[in-house]
């Protein structure tokens, strides 16, 4: 639970640095661009450093986006598929207590998910485990 608190902060707290820098290095762009900052790159050879730091610099922008686009939307994912195995896990359990007269609901579905399979497979290992720890007590 705190993790997940944590993951947000420490993604807000990224992207508002990331954000910082990548506007004032935009404003620095532009300027530069459009000749306004004269004086600073006076010979072509600063131009040229000045061009590499400005490139480097948002290709460090760039990637720093993608790795907190790519952090949010894998926890997302994660978040759902852990949803749709527990969902699934629900039903196994559901399906195991079930005695041999009662109807089990129905997901309409000729193939299992794969997020299906994970659930059931998840749940043998747990009684395997269990089983094994029963007949140690033994």
């Amino acid at each position: 639970m705190w993790r997940r608190y944590g993951d947000a902060v420490y993604t807000l707290l990224t992207l508002a640095v990331f954000g910082f820098e990548t506007i004032a290095l935009g404003v620095l762009s532009l300027s530069f661009l459009l000749g306004k900052a004269s004086g600073i790159a006076s010979t072509p050879v600063e131009a040229i450093l000045l061009s590499v730091v400005i490139s480097s610099a948002s290709a460090l922008a760039l990637l720093g986006l993608y790795l907190l686009s790519y952090h949010f939307i894998s926890s997302m994912r994660d978040r759902h598929h852990a949803d749709q195995v527990d969902t699934w896990t629900e039903w196994w359990v559901g399906l195991a207590l079930a005695g041999p007269d009662e109807p089990v609901e129905d997901h309409g579905r000729r193939k299992l998910p794969r997020v299906a399979v994970d659930s059931v497979l998840s749940l043998l290992e747990a009684v395997k485990a269990r089983r094994a720890t029963a007949s140690r007590r033994h």
